[in-house]
């Protein structure tokens, strides 16, 4: 049945499970182009080798010529971040995600082993309180934190970059995934962005067809 439904994913989006939760009343897994792809309302929150903000973002970072032995996410959907790090990239790291949504936790522990062979430490936790806590440093931060199509308000703080800031590692780099589908979502970008650069001087936008990439890299701006 399943070999069907991965054939069949390739036609339609087949629809696998379907979870309520008081964090996300509406979550959907599907089978799609042979990934699995959850989504809620009106956002994708991963899409397999087809999360197309990270995996084009790690493409222009050019990340098979650095040296990423520890990575940390927020925001964990289905694992895409670390499957996209390992299939295409071939980089073995040990990950720390982070996740509030049990129900998301729950849904990336039934079906990690399609794709993941990498240890990883998974916190259902708020990313803030994490990050007040945490004190290990990382290669790779990468930050996809949403409720439904918008960044809750205490994740673009001026604090909460610190915390980012603090626990990136001296030659590190840190992704911030933000969504960008329209005039006001561009303007809270650029209003966001020049937060970003006071305590990110070096940073950079990776600029997508519906999203940002707020990016700090050793080397400096992007060109």
């Amino acid at each position: 049945m399943f070999k069907l439904k991965y054939y069949l994913s390739f036609l339609f989006d087949v629809l696998l499970e379907q979870h309520e939760s008081p964090l996300n009343p509406i979550l959907k897994l599907y089978l799609s182009q042979g990934q699995l792809k959850l989504v809620s309302s009106n956002a994708v929150y991963s899409y397999g080798n087809h999360y197309y903000n990270f995996r084009d973002s790690f493409s222009i970072l050019k990340l098979d010529e650095i040296n990423i032995k520890k990575v940390l996410i927020l925001g964990l959907g289905t694992g895409s971040i670390i499957q996209i790090l390992e299939q295409k990239y071939k980089i073995k790291a040990a990950y720390d995600a982070v996740e509030l949504d049990p129900v998301v936790i729950s849904v990336f522990e039934k079906y990690k082993h399609w794709f993941t062979n990498s240890d990883c430490i998974i916190y259902n936790q708020d990313a803030m309180e994490f990050m007040s806590e945490n004190k290990k440093s990382y290669d790779l931060i990468c930050m996809d934190i949403f409720n439904d199509r918008t960044v809750p308000e205490k994740f673009e703080t001026k604090d909460f970059l610190n915390l980012l800031k603090n626990v990136l590692a001296e030659n590190g780099i840190l992704i911030y995934n933000r969504i960008n589908y329209n005039g006001m979502d561009q303007d809270k970008n650029e209003e966001f962005f020049k937060l970003f650069q006071i305590v990110f001087p070096n940073a950079g936008i990776i600029k997508l067809d519906f999203n940002w990439m707020f990016v700090v890299k050793p080397n400096g701006l992007l060109n």
